[in-house]
């Protein structure tokens, strides 16, 4: 879950759920989806809620060619996309293997000022053969984190991981995630609490 700061720390504090989906292809090149929902938030807004959605489309149009650039700079990284519509941003962008998404990772927390601070947890793929490895930890040393306004609304926060695979799932080592009937699909949902104190374990080996 690849959580901006500046602009988008108005983004995060104002989320009520953050979701990261992650598309693998057979060779496990793909497509990563972040969408980060401020709809019901700016539902209770009441007056504010028209000054709220000024200031985050502002900031993503201001932001956004910069953030895009350095994504389709990264390689085997393409297609990087963000919009943002009714209280909802969506970030997207291909890879073309579990080394490019990892890369795509470390630059969300690289020395460019538009992305700074925009990782709250800090994830790693791995493959082996029909095997894929995710392993994911807090990242104690976010920016975001070390502000205490921002985390007691963190607690407040739901998230979820969600992986699509084009190849059934034979097995997979955390229960905490739910797989769909037709084995394509893990998810996991949890909310700021759990993410705060490690109370539930978001890594995960698959077996195909």
């Amino acid at each position: 879950m690849k959580l901006l700061l500046g602009f988008m720390a108005l983004v995060l504090i104002s989320a009520c759920s953050i979701n990261s989906e992650f598309y693998f292809d057979k060779d496990f090149s793909g497509k990563v989806i972040n969408t980060i929902d401020m709809s019901s938030f700016m539902a209770m807004a009441g007056e504010s809620t028209d000054s709220i959605d000024m200031q985050v489309n502002e900031g993503i149009n201001e932001k956004k060619d910069s953030i895009l650039d350095l994504f389709n700079s990264i390689e085997g990284v393409s297609n990087a996309d963000m919009f943002y519509k009714e209280g909802v941003v969506q970030f997207s962008y291909d890879f073309e293997d579990v080394e490019a998404l990892n890369r795509s990772g470390r630059n969300m927390n690289s020395e460019d000022e538009n992305l700074r601070g925009f990782m709250l947890a800090d994830g790693f793929f791995e493959v082996d053969g029909d095997e894929l490895k995710f392993t994911e930890k807090i990242d104690e040393d976010s920016e975001l984190l070390n502000d205490t306004a921002f985390t007691k609304m963190l607690r407040f926060m739901e998230f979820s991981n969600t992986f699509y695979f084009e190849k059934p799932v034979k097995s997979f080592s955390n229960t905490n995630y739910l797989m769909s009937q037709d084995k394509r699909e893990l998810k996991i949902q949890f909310n700021g609490n759990d993410l705060l104190n490690n109370k539930k374990s978001i890594s995960t080996q698959v077996n195909f």
